[in-house]
């Protein structure tokens, strides 16, 4: 994702490789979709040599990157007033998401709001319904 003014958001897709020179944030990625990244797009697209930052924390990226000329990967609902980028070739893969509270410490402003967020967007799909049985 990026600000509505930076030059990627006119384009109507970008190849991974227009966004290797620009500095690029998001939250650590396992090994796993490393791995992925790295198949579909070359050594270069690995974590370690592509993130100029990376935080545990999403809201510390969206701050960061709302305050500098950084390209933010994550989900969509984390930054709200990016623009979404349309990425070539386009990274299919599985994420997990969780959110961990450490007993005694003070919660942070901005826990209710990703609760709501986990709530609206993060359920497990409903399974298909098996087809109907028809006695003859």
């Amino acid at each position: 994702m990026s600000l509505p003014e930076q030059p990627f958001v006119n384009l109507p897709r970008v190849v991974l490789h227009q966004m290797l020179n620009d500095p690029v944030e998001f939250a650590p990625l396992s090994s796993k979709l490393a791995r992925v990244m790295v198949e579909h797009c070359g050594a270069r697209a690995h974590p370690e040599t592509m993130v100029r930052l990376t935080s545990d924390e999403i809201w510390h990226l969206t701050k960061v990157a709302h305050h500098a000329d950084m390209l933010l990967l994550g989900f969509r609902a984390s930054a709200p007033g990016r623009h979404e980028l349309v990425v070539l070739p386009a990274l299919e893969a599985d994420t997990r998401f969780a959110r961990v509270a450490l007993a005694g410490r003070a919660q942070s402003t901005f826990v209710p709001e990703v609760r709501q967020l986990m709530l609206e967007l993060l359920r497990e799909p409903t399974p298909p319904r098996p087809p109907a049985r028809h006695n003859r």
